[in-house]
């Protein structure tokens, strides 16, 4: 949405004298009057926006400025590095519902701010700085709530609900982008959507699982028991009050009962995880950037996101039961790199499409593979003490690489 909100002009039009004596026979170049340092925007020439809708690009006179235009992207990640690092200690040190209500309000509140009159280009900065920054925190803390309300053995089937739902809002996106004529509105839509998700969360227990891990049996109770009521549990709330819970080891002693090798490999791991998150989110993040080149129609080609993320999440459940999920990884970024290689021929195959577009949709296809099982593989490595802060850094790691994208 970033992206289509700063498209640059179709073509421009003179508007001064001097401006059309100066018309060389590079008038259809859309960015010709970058050319002209004394041309002056709304003096002697306007742009021509894409399909008659604004853009910050144009409205900001930033079309001659590539690099400030690339900074709104750029500080979106930085601010989510930053919103992350944060979220590392909040999640396990006040929960995950409050973390998750908490930095929802604040992205409500921050893409509100973005309809600011006229908005300047330092304070369009801030806004995304501010989304990025609350927008990943909210992200993370719904997905290890959501992972730490299902069973082990169903784990991959509550990581493919988040990867459809994250394709589904990718498609609603797109589909709000289409409809939307002034680029400051998308940050209604991102409030909109954001305020509608508050409802469910706000009747949503706490994890007992972090309540567990804080050795607060009362509190574990209410939460299994708001939970038996909303799924109509077959024997009802009364059950849990004669549930024995005991508190689970001190991590400290569960590291002090095994070898140091089990350590050594959980460290191992987890900066595996953080390699993969870098890669992961670079790959994904490049191919978000680039779908106006891989697709004609800029919307069609986030839709098309939206449903390849869907399509992949769902494979990833049937192959992560069937394969395993290592095995469902590795072969994800092996058919994955192939399919990148392939996208450097640009030979033509039928009509507008080449070997190209073909690829890059298929590598989009199988890098989401793997990508949705570095997520489930973060929330599950950790101990529950700890899940909140790997989870927060191996996100905060990808956010590197959606800069470097």
């Amino acid at each position: 949405m970033v992206y289509i909100s700063g498209r640059l002009p179709e073509s421009w039009i003179c508007i001064s004298d001097r401006c059309k004596d100066g018309i060389s026979n590079t008038t259809d170049q859309p960015l010709y009057p970058c050319n002209q340092s004394t041309w002056e925007l709304g003096m002697d020439f306007n742009w021509v926006p894409a399909e008659g809708k604004t853009s910050f690009a144009i409205d900001l006179d930033l079309v001659c400025k590539p690099f400030a235009v690339s900074m709104v992207s750029s500080v979106f990640f930085i601010g989510g590095m930053a919103g992350l690092f944060i979220n590392s200690y909040t999640l396990d040190r006040f929960g995950r519902k409050p973390s998750s209500l908490t930095w929802t309000v604040l992205l409500v509140l921050s893409s509100l701010l973005g309809l600011t009159y006229p908005l300047s280009y330092p304070l369009l900065l801030v806004v995304r700085f501010l989304q990025g920054a609350t927008m990943y925190p909210s992200y993370a803390a719904n997905y290890l709530l959501l992972l730490e309300f299902f069973p082990s053995s169903h784990a991959n089937t509550a990581n493919t609900l988040v990867m459809v739902a994250q394709g589904g809002s990718s498609v609603l996106f797109a589909m709000a982008a289409a409809i939307v004529t002034h680029w400051q509105h998308y940050h209604v839509a991102v409030a909109i959507l954001s305020a509608v998700f508050l409802v469910p969360m706000a009747t949503t227990p706490e994890s007992p699982q972090w309540h567990l891990i804080r050795g607060d049996k009362d509190s574990v109770k209410r939460c299994l028991k708001t939970l038996f009521r909303i799924n109509d549990g077959p024997t009802g709330p009364e059950f849990i009050d004669n549930i024995n819970i005991l508190p689970p080891p001190a991590i400290d002693d569960q590291i002090e009962d095994k070898s140091f090798k089990w350590n050594k490999v959980m460290v191992a791991e987890t900066l595996a995880l953080l390699y993969l998150w870098m890669i992961c989110s670079m790959g994904y993040n490049a191919l978000n950037f680039g779908w106006v080149n891989i697709l004609p129609d800029p919307y069609v080609g986030y839709t098309v996101n939206g449903v390849i993320e869907v399509l992949s999440g769902l494979t990833w459940t049937y192959l992560a039961y069937t394969m395993g999920r290592r095995w469902t990884m590795v072969s994800g970024f092996l058919i994955a790199a192939c399919c990148m290689f392939t996208a450097l021929v640009h030979a033509p195959i039928l009509g507008d499409w080449t070997v190209s577009n073909i690829a890059s949709l298929a590598g989009k296809f199988f890098l989401d593979i793997p990508y949705s099982g570095v997520f489930l593989w973060t929330g599950e490595i950790p101990p529950a003490s700890h899940a909140g802060f790997i989870f927060s850094i191996g996100s905060s790691t990808g956010r590197v690489g959606g800069f470097f994208a």
